[in-house]
């Protein structure tokens, strides 16, 4: 929230007229007397951006907008259902791409004036665990 009102005063004092202004001071002030006051939730949002590289196939009809669809909720990532033995160069090809894909989310993420970053694996560790395993998240070590 401190992000978020820093920039209605950077936008307040660009403000010329009078009665507007004083709204936006008013409106600050009550955000600001708001959560100082009141306990506000803390959500975290986990994306996954998938390695597997983006493979552009035609067809027609109901088969191309059911690939779409298959596509879009990963339902055949062929990492899962193949052993694959990929090249080095072709595997650095397609790491390349990966981290043209994260930069360009956390770019996108950071303009909307959200947190974002990447997670280390430890961390990962952590989240999966506590996730499946909700009952022992007091035995872990933080």
């Amino acid at each position: 929230m401190e992000k978020y009102l820093e920039k209605i005063s950077e936008i307040t004092k660009k403000e010329t007229n009078t009665l507007l202004k004083y709204q936006m001071n008013d409106y600050t002030a009550f955000i600001a007397d708001f959560v100082r006051n009141y306990p506000i939730m803390k959500k975290s949002f986990y994306l996954v951006i998938p390695y597997d590289p983006i493979i552009i196939q035609s067809s027609s009809g109901v088969s191309k907008f059911m690939g779409v669809i298959s596509k879009a909720l990963n339902l055949n990532r062929e990492a899962f259902t193949t052993e694959n033995i990929m090249p080095e160069e072709e595997f650095q090809r397609n790491y390349q791409q990966l981290i043209i894909r994260q930069d360009t989310v956390l770019t996108h993420l950071n303009r909307m004036g959200l947190d974002s970053r990447i997670m280390p694996t430890d961390e990962l560790i952590q989240l999966y665990y506590t996730l499946y395993n909700p009952d022992n998240t007091d035995n872990i070590a933080k």
